[in-house]
């Protein structure tokens, strides 16, 4: 039964996610006046993002993955949740504080704004920072390692392809208000 119920968290989770973002989504089109950055390569690696969550869908609704347990114990799962949760809290408040500014691929919108509040206030990254808590901490909640393993994977490629990128367009068109906000925050952590 607990198996069930990990999988029934990671679905609910799953939701409040996509839920979550969807809003930001809509609203992130219907800006029109965008000058995009390599625009093919971002397509490809968005393409990896599919590895974050196909392998734990699959975990959940098939029996395919299941040679990959881990056999974490209740509480190491129990925790994964949580983790799981913070994932999904700390993704959706940054669709907050982005609001249209936000995009899925390397854009700088005509009229966007430096965010500096909500989680920017405390990391130059915070969206990136949910995503690796949610890559591995969902292949803890599922107990499995192919789940954790491609998750890090998928959501790795797209980092360590993009963020030098992203810096670099922000400093492009912030200047040295953007360079002053990089001294006070981390990439994905607080300073301290």
């Amino acid at each position: 039964m607990s198996e069930q119920l990990f999988k029934i968290i990671y679905i609910i989770l799953l939701i409040i996610g996509g839920v979550g973002r969807a809003p930001f989504a809509v609203k992130a089109k219907r800006v029109k006046d965008t000058k995009f950055y390599k625009k093919t390569r971002e397509y490809f690696v968005l393409s990896a993002a599919s590895l974050l969550i196909i392998p734990a869908l699959l975990y959940v609704f098939t029996d395919w993955l299941n040679g990959f347990n881990m056999g974490l114990p209740f509480w190491a799962r129990i925790a994964g949740g949580a983790g799981f949760a913070f994932a999904i809290f700390l993704h959706n408040w940054t669709h907050i504080a982005l609001g249209v500014n936000w995009s899925h691929t390397l854009e700088i919108k005509k009229n966007q704004k430096l965010i500096t509040r909500g989680p920017y206030k405390y990391v130059r990254h915070p969206m990136y920072s949910s995503f690796w808590v949610w890559a591995i901490f969902q292949g803890l909640l599922l107990s499995n390692w192919l789940v954790l393993i491609l998750g890090v994977v998928s959501f790795g490629t797209i980092y360590f392809s993009r963020v030098k990128d992203e810096e670099k367009i922000m400093i492009e068109k912030f200047g040295d208000e953007y360079k002053e906000y990089m001294k006070r925050t981390g990439r994905l952590f607080p300073k301290i």
